[in-house]
């Protein structure tokens, strides 16, 4: 992984990793994907703790998740079906 990538954090939980990421690698846009909202808002919690701002939260199910081709440069998550259709321009973090 290197800086300045286009990262989407598929299912981020309490965006402990996102944070990590985003400090480590300084993306070029960071988007953290959910279907529970109550874990987004402690996501969002947790990023403001640790002063990182830029993260984009979304609220969403990973398994009817559209990505337009090529948007996102990594991606860290359940990202198989990702993988398979060719959506991932460079790599998987998983």
């Amino acid at each position: 992984m290197k800086e300045g990538l286009a990262v989407a954090d598929v299912c981020c939980g309490i965006g402990d990793f996102a944070v990590l990421l985003f400090k480590e690698f300084n993306p070029s846009r960071l988007v953290a994907i959910d279907h529970a909202k109550p874990s987004l808002a402690y996501a969002r919690k947790v990023a403001a703790d640790f002063g990182v701002k830029g993260i984009e939260y979304v609220y969403g199910d990973a398994a009817s998740l559209l990505i337009d081709d090529n948007q996102f440069e990594a991606f860290n998550g359940p990202t198989t079906k990702l993988r398979a259709s060719g959506r991932t321009s460079r790599w998987t973090l998983n």
